[in-house]
């Protein structure tokens, strides 16, 4: 991915929503989700796209919202998540705001379990995370269908990238012949089940 043109996306979409009044604003809960909408909505104008959680922070299993989250969420239209339970803190912040669109980018789609518990870990899977790609693009082109085609162009753009990404990772570890792995997180068990 390019971290470069992301940022400058990032920095585009400001601009251009704030010289055409006020935006729409998409909040997403964390930098995987955030790396996702600012793909799927690369030159849409008239959006902002913030993220709610620090990129430092750790897993959100645990995380709870700060004052300043709850402001950048009472400013939301619509909030991006990764869903599969990462995001518990949501439930609590969305009470009496039915209103904001709420897009579950793991809606549908097979889930881990792991030491007994539902592993929400999906977009570590480069699979798994073309099918929350997915779930965002129709999410939001459902919420703001007059620029979906957009979103759905651009989001089979970002699919042929992480497609490409995926391809690179199996040809990298093709020739490894110890396939057990001892990991320190739980968010590992999605890309040793994609590499086998």
């Amino acid at each position: 991915m390019n971290f470069i043109k992301t940022f400058m996306t990032a920095m585009l979409l400001c601009g251009t929503a704030a010289s055409a009044g006020e935006p729409m604003t998409i909040v997403t809960t964390f930098y995987p989700m955030q790396i996702a909408v600012l793909n799927v909505t690369a030159g849409v104008e008239g959006l902002r796209v913030i993220n709610l959680v620090a990129q430092t922070t750790g897993c959100l299993h645990d995380y709870q919202l700060t004052p300043r989250d709850r402001a950048t969420l009472s400013k939301a239209d619509v909030v991006v998540a990764n869903g599969a339970g990462m995001e518990a803190f949501l439930a609590e912040a969305g009470r009496g705001r039915s209103e904001v669109a709420q897009i579950d980018a793991s809606a549908g789609i097979p889930l881990l379990i792991t030491g007994g518990e539902t592993n929400s870990h999906l977009w570590v899977s480069p699979s798994r995370h073309v099918q929350q790609v997915q779930s965002i693009v129709e999410g939001l082109a459902k919420w703001d269908p007059g620029h979906a085609m957009q979103y759905r162009i651009n989001g089979r753009r970002y699919i042929r990238d992480l497609e490409t990404l995926k391809v690179k990772m199996a040809a990298g570890l093709k020739d490894v012949k110890v396939r057990d792995i001892i990991t320190l997180h739980e968010a590992f068990p999605y890309f040793a089940d994609e590499f086998g």
